[in-house]
């Protein structure tokens, strides 16, 4: 007999890149066996990065084997049609010490053709940013592939990007094509496809200590997948709606809302079309549901399966603001 699915949460994934920095510890209050932690992957079937239930009676169990068991019910009738068997979503946060490589990430085409599962599009909701931090999305302006050339060549790469200055709460959404990377002091949550293929620019010249080498460029793939015409704002404009979701990002691959409540929510899981992930970004809450109920903190994440219709949220005293993120 299957067990009855809940909502779950996974063992955090810690990653300690040539960037990390230490914000997860000290913003987030997460614990790691290494002394910065650049990433932690929340929620992922990446292979090799495949997350294990920490909690309840599936403990123990890794997400796939869950997806492969439970299908429609566990992922959605509209993601079941879309991706089969495949969770579509990784989840991640990020604390940077120093700046990311300028990079840029392909579309599904482009990945498929080069043995990847899929591209990725993703999205960044700013925890935490130093007020000199900053970060680059895309072009200052429409250029051609002979200008970018021109200053990749001539050492005026960073001449031709758009950097933008970093707040708390900012909301940034990176479609396959656009160069970006994240500056030092910035903490993240990041929600995107799930695929870990990254096309690397430009890497300010460093080496990395495990090899005594850079770090591998991929200028080649990068220019077959950047969009030359990309000088979009960068920045997310959306509204906060007090003890409701708010549209933040919504695109062809995942949608995001923000959820602000300083009193109980009800949050109706959509009849079933997808799972959703819920990320605490800021304060407390229980969420409570068909008998499960549990307590979480800023940068705790859970996943409750699309079999489970209503969930309710109860802030704690100064309220909470999570991020809800469902397949599309």
């Amino acid at each position: 007999m299957k067990t009855r699915l809940y909502p779950l949460t996974f063992t955090p994934i810690y990653k300690s890149p040539i960037w990390a920095g230490d914000k997860i510890r000290t913003v987030l209050g997460k614990t790691y066996p290494m002394d910065k932690c650049g990433e932690t992957w929340e929620i992922s079937t990446v292979k090799d990065n495949v997350s294990v239930v920490d909690e309840g009676e599936l403990t123990g169990r890794d997400l796939q084997s869950i997806v492969d068991e439970y299908g429609v019910d566990f992922l959605g009738e509209r993601v079941m049609e879309k991706y089969g068997k495949s969770f579509p979503l990784l989840v991640k946060f990020i604390s940077a010490d120093d700046d990311l490589s300028i990079q840029v990430h392909p579309d599904d085409a482009y990945a498929q053709s080069n043995g990847h599962k899929s591209g990725k599009a993703e999205m960044w909701y700013v925890i935490d940013a130093e007020e000199s931090s900053h970060l680059i999305s895309g072009f200052n302006e429409k250029i051609s592939k002979e200008q970018y050339l021109d200053a990749f060549s001539n050492g005026r790469l960073l001449d031709i990007l758009q950097r933008v200055d970093v707040e708390k709460g900012q909301c940034f959404y990176l479609p396959p094509g656009r160069v970006h990377s994240i500056g030092r002091g910035i903490l993240l949550l990041e929600i995107q496809q799930s695929s870990d293929v990254t096309y690397r620019i430009y890497d300010f010249e460093r080496i990395d200590s495990s090899t005594g080498k850079p770090r591998e460029l991929h200028v080649e793939h990068a220019m077959a997948t950047m969009n030359f015409d990309d000088d979009t704002p960068a920045s997310m404009s959306y509204d906060i709606v007090e003890n409701s979701e708010s549209r933040m990002v919504h695109c062809q691959f995942f949608s995001t809302d923000m959820i602000y409540a300083t009193s109980t929510v009800k949050i109706d899981n959509k009849k079933g079309e997808s799972f959703v992930v819920f990320s605490c970004v800021e304060g407390s809450y229980t969420l409570r549901c068909e008998g499960y109920s549990r307590d979480f903190v800023a940068g705790d994440c859970v996943l409750v399966p699309s079999c489970i219709e209503m969930v309710e949220i109860v802030p704690g005293e100064d309220g909470v603001k999570i991020l809800s993120s469902r397949s599309v």
